[in-house]
């Protein structure tokens, strides 16, 4: 291994080696590593580490919004220390209402039924239970929060059952209040009463199932937990962007975020669908949050506010101006309607990485998309998810499993070349995609003014409305061996 190979393997471990410091080792596991049953009395509240099917056998569990009861299939369950914290899993009191009488619950864990998920590379379960001492170390939710999600999932099952309009609930508010945290339990409490509830992603750079740089609409079934990385899904429907916040294009965004609600309203109106906002709301930020309000129409809007009032939303349905039904993005006069607004405190501050001997480390936002593109990369490559921490050994395996693919190679002749937010010169155009991150998109044909028969040339740089639909996520490095030649090392 070649010397600066060999220094960038040690940088490596040893930031992991001090991420991790002494927070595992401060902590006791209340049962012996990877547990297959565990009994609890009614109130009493485990800590889980790692990734599980769990199911319940007895009595019925409460999972950061999921009633989990032994009358319903197993979930699969995941959470890491370095990585957002310990899950909690809560054996329900005798006085709670549920459709069952609690008592004291039995929980069975199994290795994790998702094919994406299976541990290919490690022989045996891959879990921790830990009891009391994992509280200080687990992601807690808000009484405000459950309680709050509780009420917006019966309003919005009920809206759906009974086809009273349309069931949709957005979550506003800036940069780490807690957005993407809250819109999970959302949809895990709608997944208590609805078969399936869509997501419409419109934080490009910290989406919830897909890499950054996309705006996706998703249909979940399954409840998830743990951060982005820890559950990517394929979406229904996603627009390619190209960066990480839509102050580089907005008009594009606001386009493509549209086409998205109006594909949802016309696959399945019925369906619940949750919105997570990004948190540029400041400014044209908060214009182009108003513009999103506006084409999805949400029956719910949530509002994560902090003490600062600088940082927070606007009050009230500021989305809905006098000249609201004038903007290109926004629906008919006529369907705009007033929606019920929630102001809950925004996530509670975690301290400094580190700053207590086993407590939840908060992530960075380059470490959460590190850790989406590498997840990526290996489910792909068909390499399990739950080993994928920022150390040599699971990037290595990741680089190691792309060279194994044959190169695609395709002349420029046959596809229509897209610079996203600059001009090229045709000339120019082989010496800038020599070593560039290429996708392979398909074209929206309504903007397609080719006459029938006329050559088809290729077109240097996007209008500023055109969309962009990603083709199943395909993408690779690219190498230019020739003048007309494009090869592509590797397509996802």
């Amino acid at each position: 291994m070649p010397s600066s190979a060999k220094r960038k393997r040690k940088q490596i471990d040893s930031s992991a080696d001090a991420a991790d410091g002494s927070s595992l080792q401060a902590l006791t596991p209340a049962w012996a590593a990877a547990p297959s049953k565990v009994a609890l009395e009614p109130g009493q509240v485990v800590y889980f580490q790692g990734r599980a099917e769990l199911q319940c056998k007895s009595g019925a569990a409460y999972i950061q919004g999921t009633y989990l009861e032994s009358a319903k299939p197993g979930i699969n369950v995941c959470a890491d220390l370095e990585a957002g914290g310990l899950l909690p899993i809560q054996a329900l009191p005798s006085d709670t209402k549920v459709p069952r009488a609690p008592g004291s619950c039995c929980l069975a864990f199994n290795p994790a039924t998702d094919s994406d998920c299976e541990d290919k590379g490690n022989a045996g379960p891959d879990w921790t239970v830990y009891g009391e001492d994992g509280s200080h170390a687990a992601l807690h939710i808000m009484p405000e929060w459950a309680e709050a999600a509780s009420g917006i999932s019966t309003a919005m099952h009920e809206a759906c059952a009974g086809l009273r309009g349309h069931a949709t609930a957005a979550v506003c508010g800036s940069k780490g209040t807690g957005k993407s945290t809250f819109g999970r339990l959302l949809l895990n409490a709608l997944l208590n009463v609805c078969e399936e509830v869509a997501w419409l992603d419109t934080d490009c750079g910290q989406p919830e199932f897909t890499v950054p740089g996309l705006v996706s609409l998703t249909y979940v079934r399954q409840p998830v937990y743990g951060m982005p990385h820890m559950h990517p899904l394929r979406p229904a429907r996603a627009h390619f962007l190209g960066h990480l916040s839509p102050e580089w294009d907005s008009q594009r965004y606001g386009t493509a975020v549209a086409d998205l609600a109006r594909f949802h309203a016309k696959r399945s109106s019925a369906v619940p669908l949750v919105v997570n906002t990004c948190g540029w709301i400041k400014g044209l930020g908060e214009d182009v949050l108003a513009d999103v309000l506006r084409c999805t129409r949400p029956s719910h809007v949530v509002m994560l506010q902090t003490p600062t009032p600088r940082r927070n939303v606007p009050q009230g349905q500021f989305w809905l101006t006098e000249d609201s039904a004038a903007g290109p993005l926004a629906p008919p006069a006529a369907a705009q309607q007033e929606a019920t607004v929630i102001q809950l405190p925004a996530v509670q501050s975690q301290g400094p990485a580190g700053s207590t001997p086993a407590g939840p480390k908060k992530m960075t936002a380059t470490q959460s998309r590190n850790l989406a593109w590498l997840n990526f990369v290996r489910t792909c490559c068909g390499l399990p998810l739950h080993r994928s921490k920022w150390v040599a050994e699971p990037v290595a395996e990741a680089a190691e499993a792309l060279t194994r693919y044959p190169p695609f190679a395709v002349g420029l002749d046959s596809v229509k070349l897209e610079f996203l937010h600059t001009a090229v010169p045709e000339h120019l155009a082989g010496a800038v995609l020599n070593g560039a991150l290429v996708g392979l998109c398909c074209e929206d044909t309504q903007r397609s003014t080719t006459p029938a028969g006329a050559p088809h040339h290729r077109r240097l740089c996007l209008p500023p409305t055109a969309r962009i639909p990603a083709l199943s996520f395909r993408c690779g490095r690219s190498m230019m061996v020739g003048p007309k030649q494009l090869v592509c090392s590797r397509l996802l």
